[in-house]
């Protein structure tokens, strides 16, 4: 099942939360924020993937994109 994590908790998990899972976790940080995205991803070896964001200019998170500009949401994760 798909899981996210809000910025505020996002950037304060326990990356030994997810150590019980032993799927592929994918990572979308918010903008500013990739630094510790790849904290979390590097603690979690093969299972953690930063998703890497073309943000427009102006969105600085995933709900931004929806919100402001859906039709640019998938060209920004290179989809």
């Amino acid at each position: 099942f798909p899981v996210t994590i809000s910025t505020t908790g996002g950037k304060r998990v326990d990356p030994t939360a997810f150590d019980g899972i032993r799927k592929r976790l994918l990572f979308i940080p918010d903008r500013g924020e990739e630094s510790d995205a790849l904290q979390i991803t590097k603690h979690l070896g093969w299972r953690g993937k930063k998703i890497k964001v073309n943000w427009p200019d102006d969105c600085k998170d995933v709900n931004d994109l929806w919100v402001k500009c859906p039709d640019k949401l998938k060209s920004s994760f290179g989809v």
